[in-house]
C-alpha cells in the first residue's frame, strides 16, 4: 500500500521538504488540490475516523472533505514531516446571522508550534483559507486569498479576515482546546451530520482556493472570486456535476 507521505505528495503535487519556511507553499498546494465540500455528508456516511480513512478517502479516491477530515489529514502530514502540530477545537461565527455558529465548538484547525512562537495554520476554512501561517501574537499576514490575524481576548482568540477592506472574524478558539483522539472528530461529524442547526447537511457546497482565486459550486450557482471580481453564473438542471468534475475533480 503507497505510504501516506507519498499519497499526501501524489495529490498535492509537492516536492519540497516540509519545513516552516516551506509551509505556504504546502498549504497553497493542498487548498488547490483537495476541496472543502459535503458529498459524504449529504449522503450520511459516517464510517469510522482515522488517519487510514483519510488517507483512503482524500489521497487514494481523490474525494474533498470538511475542517474535521482537511485539517487532521494536514496535520498527520506536518506530523510526519517533523513539525510540533496539535489538532484544535473551535467555532465559527456565522456571518449571515451575526452571532456563533449555533452548533458550538465544530471547527477543526491546527495549532502548530515554531521557534517558541504558535500559528494558525488551517486547510478546512472553505474560501477563507489563511494559506499561509498566521501568528497568535496579533500580526496580520497576507497571502493571495487577503490579510488574517489573531486577536486574543482573554483566553480566548479570534481568527480575523480582510478580504474587502474590512476586518471580520472568522472563528473563536482556546489553544487549550486541543482534540486527543479520533472519537471527538466523529463527535463533530455526528453534529454536523445530524444537526438541523448545521448548514452543511442540507445542500451541497463545493469551493477551494487555486491560483490567487476562490472557486465556489453549488446546485444552483457557480462563483469565481478573483481578489474581489466576481463572476456568479446560474446554474439549471444537472450542469453543476459537469463543473464538479471539471474544476474540482470530484465524481458527484
Amino acid at each position: 500500500m503507497e505510504q501516506f507521505n507519498e499519497a499526501f505528495r501524489k495529490r498535492t503535487n509537492i516536492k519540497q521538504p516540509v519545513s516552516f519556511d516551506t509551509l505556504e507553499e504546502v498549504l497553497k498546494k493542498t487548498a488547490a488540490a483537495i476541496p472543502f465540500e459535503n458529498k459524504s455528508i449529504l449522503k450520511q456516511q459516517a464510517p469510522f475516523i482515522n488517519k487510514e480513512y483519510l488517507s483512503e478517502k482524500l489521497l487514494r479516491n481523490n474525494e474533498g472533505g470538511l475542517c474535521y477530515e482537511l485539517n487532521p489529514l494536514l496535520y498527520h502530514f506536518l506530523k510526519e514531516n517533523g513539525m510540533s502540530v496539535q489538532l484544535i477545537r473551535g467555532t465559527v461565527f456565522d456571518q449571515a446571522e451575526d452571532t456563533w455558529s449555533k452548533t458550538g465548538n465544530t471547527h477543526v484547525l491546527i495549532l502548530l508550534s515554531n521557534k517558541n512562537e504558535q500559528y494558525v495554520v488551517d486547510t478546512g476554512f472553505g474560501n477563507n483559507l489563511p494559506l499561509t501561517p498566521v501568528p497568535l501574537t496579533g500580526k496580520a499576514v497576507t497571502s493571495e486569498n487577503g490579510a488574517f490575524r489573531i486577536n486574543h481576548h482573554d483566553s480566548e482568540y479570534t481568527l480575523e479576515m480582510n478580504k474587502n477592506n474590512e476586518w471580520k472574524v472568522g472563528y473563536k478558539f482556546s489553544s487549550n482546546d486541543i482534540i486527543s483522539d479520533d472519537t471527538e472528530l466523529e463527535e463533530i461529524r455526528d453534529i454536523i451530520l445530524k444537526s438541523p442547526l448545521s448548514p452543511f447537511n442540507k445542500k451541497l457546497l463545493i469551493t477551494k482556493c487555486e491560483n490567487g482565486m476562490t472557486l465556489t459550486l453549488t446546485e444552483s450557482s457557480f462563483i469565481q472570486n478573483k481578489q474581489g471580481e466576481i463572476t456568479k453564473v446560474s446554474l439549471a438542471n444537472s450542469e453543476h456535476i459537469h463543473l464538479a468534475k471539471k474544476y474540482f475533480n470530484l465524481d458527484l
